[in-house]
């Protein structure tokens, strides 16, 4: 698991499937390891409560995406 880019793009280039944060928690709702109302908490969360650098669309996209339960068909 890494959201480095630099990393991201050597494992792809090695073979390996690495996963990023928005990826595992998206992961942990489909497995039905949380809530749907509960992850939107964590991710809401996020800009106020971790250090982790996510770009705001695309936090707004996944939060847009679980509350339509668009991630579903992922």
């Amino acid at each position: 698991m890494t959201d480095d880019t630099a990393a991201r793009l050597a494992t792809r280039q090695m073979g390996v499937k690495a996963h990023g944060t928005l990826g595992v928690l998206t992961l942990a709702l489909r497995m039905e390891w949380t809530t749907k109302e509960k992850m939107l908490d964590i991710l809401a969360d996020i800009p106020h409560k971790s250090s982790l650098h996510i770009r705001a669309d695309l936090l707004r996209e996944v939060i847009n995406n679980i509350k339509n339960d668009s991630w579903k068909g992922a």
